[in-house]
């Protein structure tokens, strides 16, 4: 049986586990090597305000869900991670990237959440987890008096069904240096 629960500040390793290959064709992009997520992972992590759950089978980590309520601000030593971890040129390209996909995303309205990362471990997909996972935390953004909650995902990504299907509507499209995405939304409330 798959329990769900927050995560909790000695989970990391589990999120980086699940969430990293979530990451992987982002990562890929801006740092060239899908394994440095790994690295920046528990910085992003500290950074978000919001939720983070994780899915459990087992004691093993096997979904996990990343929700932000405010726009992340990352924090000034991610900068110096990245210029250790890819160069000085490297770092400056990752950066100018993020900053090219953030001014592409469509604003946020207010009191929106934004779904940031989901991720169910191969082998366990298909089981209802993500579902679980998205719904738990639309149930907390509902408790926060957070009205509306989106969502940007690849045009290219199969989730785009499973999003539909939890009743998120696609309200834009856009594109950026990372591809083509579609922004999705759901106002809460409306849980089909």
């Amino acid at each position: 049986m798959v329990e769900i629960s927050e995560a909790k500040l000695e989970d990391q390793e589990d999120l980086v586990e699940v969430l990293v290959p979530v990451f992987s064709d982002k990562a890929l992009a801006l740092l060239g090597d899908a394994e440095k997520a790994a690295i920046l992972l528990p910085h992003i992590l500290k950074a978000v305000e919001g939720i983070t759950l994780l899915a459990r089978e087992n004691e093993k980590a096997v979904g996990a869900i990343l929700v932000s309520v405010e726009p992340i601000k990352l924090p000034s030593e991610i900068s110096t991670i990245m210029k250790k971890e890819l160069g000085y040129f490297k770092a400056l390209r990752a950066f100018r990237l993020m900053r090219d996909y953030e001014r592409s995303l469509p604003k946020r309205k207010e009191k929106e959440a934004l779904l940031e990362a989901v991720g169910v471990v191969e082998g366990f997909r298909g089981k209802g987890i993500g579902t679980e996972l998205i719904n738990r935390a639309e149930d907390w953004l509902v408790m926060q008096n957070i009205k509306h909650f989106g969502l940007s995902v690849k045009t290219s990504n199969p989730a785009v069904r499973l999003y539909s299907r939890l009743g998120f509507e696609k309200v834009s499209t856009f594109q950026n240096k990372l591809g083509h995405w579609i922004y999705m939304q759901k106002t809460l409330g409306s849980r089909s």
